[in-house]
């Protein structure tokens, strides 16, 4: 319903396009049977944690009970999606923010402040070169929605740590937390493609540990929208609460 109100052209902002919006409460009851959920396997499969890996497959699972087709894709060249972002976001957010560095960098929060220097450090030629890199991991995402309806992903490899922790191990492996906490959104936000996170396992502890992210075609919310109604309306996941 806040989509129906939010969405569309507007001639003040030059980033909206100027595409019909449907109304995306309309055929939401409809079911998933039909429907072809695309998983793939490489990257997003790869370094998880068992915890969410369990969740996020018991959740694809479900919607082919609920009469989805699962089929598994491809997505070449996403696995350099953390280089990607990291290249374009921190040139581009310092750029924004220059004139404020240069007169009011210490009111900035330190971390914040450390990763607006860094984008200094982004040269021109390793821009185009990550734009370059955009290119391809959008073209490979639209290759794959042309064999699905949309894409079934855990949306992050790890359970939530608490506060303060820097780094988490998975398999052995440890990785900077903030690498780990966008490494499977990142992807989408370089393919510019909508994608909605839903909860789908919590453990014996009543906390939250995994989240599956519905990924769609370009302005097609609306069937994101319906799949992942589709899976609250038979689960009861979104009602937990945890403890703290």
């Amino acid at each position: 319903m806040l989509l129906n109100v939010i969405a569309g052209y507007d001639p003040m902002d030059v980033a909206t396009q100027p595409i019909p919006v449907p109304d995306y409460t309309e055929g939401i009851e409809d079911g998933v049977a039909g429907l072809r959920v695309g998983v793939p396997r490489t990257y997003f499969f790869d370094l998880v944690h068992p915890d969410v890996k369990r969740g996020v497959e018991e959740a694809i699972a479900h919607l082919g009970d609920l009469g989805a087709e699962i089929v598994e894709v491809s997505l070449p060249a996403v696995e350099h999606s953390l280089l990607v972002e990291f290249a374009i976001v921190l040139a581009e957010a310092t750029s924004y923010h220059e004139h404020l560095l240069r007169t009011r960098a210490d009111q900035y929060a330190p971390d914040i402040r450390v990763l607006l220097e860094a984008g200094e450090l982004v040269s021109g030629p390793m821009y185009l070169k990550a734009q370059r890199l955009r290119t391809l991991i959008k073209q490979s995402c639209r290759a794959a929605m042309e064999q699905c309806d949309v894409l079934a992903t855990p949306t992050v490899p790890h359970p939530p740590v608490p506060i303060g922790q820097e780094t988490v191990t998975i398999d052995g492996v440890e990785e900077p937390l903030l690498d780990c906490m966008i490494r499977f959104t990142c992807p989408i936000d370089l393919s510019g493609q909508p994608a909605i996170a839903l909860p789908c396992a919590f453990n014996d502890d009543n906390q939250p540990v995994a989240s599956l992210q519905l990924i769609g075609r370009p302005y097609d919310e609306a069937t994101i929208c319906l799949v992942a109604r589709a899976y609250e309306a038979t689960t009861d996941w979104h009602t937990r609460r945890p403890v703290l």
